[in-house]
C-alpha cells in the first residue's frame, strides 16, 4: 500500500489561528477499506494534516467502517457532519449522500448534492473540491477500485499543485481506478 512516510506533510502543526495546513484525500473503492486501515494504522496521530476519506460504499456500512478504521488508528475517524471543527490528526469520512466542503480554517459544511455521480460519494468531486480550496497543501492517496472515478480529480489536483500517490496496483483488490490515475 501506499507509505506512510509519503504523507508525512512538511509542517507539523496547524497554521495560526487554528487553520489546516495539510489535507489528504484517501480515494478507495472495492478492497479500499482493509488498505485505508492499514495505511491509517501506519499514521502518528501527531502527523501536521488532516485525511478525508471519499470511500464507495452502501450508506448501510459506513458505520461499521468507522468503526474498524477507529480500532486501526489512534487518529478520531468520524463521519463529516455540517458546523464541525477540523483538526490535524483526524480522518472526516464523507458522507455517501451528500456533498462535504472543507474550509481551510477547519469549518466543514454538508451540502445537498447539486451533481449526480454514478459514484457514492464521488471521489472526483472531493478531489476538486479539496483542490480549489488547499491548492498545493492538498494530496491524493488513490487505492483499490474498478470505477473510473478519482482521474478528473486527480488531474484538477495535480494541475493545482497539490500531489498525487496511488497504492501499488499489485496489492489492489482491482487497480483500474489507480491505473486511471497514474495515467491521467
Amino acid at each position: 500500500t501506499a507509505s506512510a512516510e509519503h504523507a508525512e506533510p512538511a509542517a507539523n502543526a496547524q497554521s495560526a489561528g487554528g487553520a489546516l495546513a495539510r489535507v489528504w484525500v484517501l480515494g478507495a473503492s472495492i478492497g479500499g477499506p482493509d488498505a485505508v486501515r492499514e495505511f491509517l494504522a501506519g499514521i502518528p496521530s501527531t502527523i501536521g494534516a488532516t485525511f478525508v476519506l471519499a470511500q464507495h460504499m452502501g450508506a448501510d456500512f459506513v458505520d461499521l467502517m468507522v468503526a474498524q478504521l477507529q480500532k486501526a488508528t489512534r487518529m478520531p475517524v468520524v463521519i463529516a457532519t455540517a458546523s464541525m471543527r477540523a483538526t490535524h490528526g483526524q480522518v472526516l469520512v464523507v458522507p455517501i449522500a451528500e456533498r462535504m466542503l472543507l474550509d481551510p480554517s477547519g469549518e466543514v459544511k454538508v451540502v445537498a448534492l447539486d451533481d449526480v455521480s454514478p459514484y457514492s460519494p464521488s471521489i472526483d468531486r472531493v478531489l476538486i473540491d479539496v483542490a480549489d480550496r488547499f491548492g498545493a497543501a492538498a494530496g491524493a492517496i488513490i487505492f483499490s477500485g474498478m470505477a473510473h472515478d478519482a482521474i478528473e480529480g486527480a488531474r484538477h489536483m495535480a494541475a493545482k499543485g497539490g500531489q498525487i500517490w496511488v497504492q501499488d496496483p499489485s496489492t489492489c483488490v482491482v487497480s483500474s481506478m489507480i491505473d486511471g490515475a497514474m495515467e491521467a
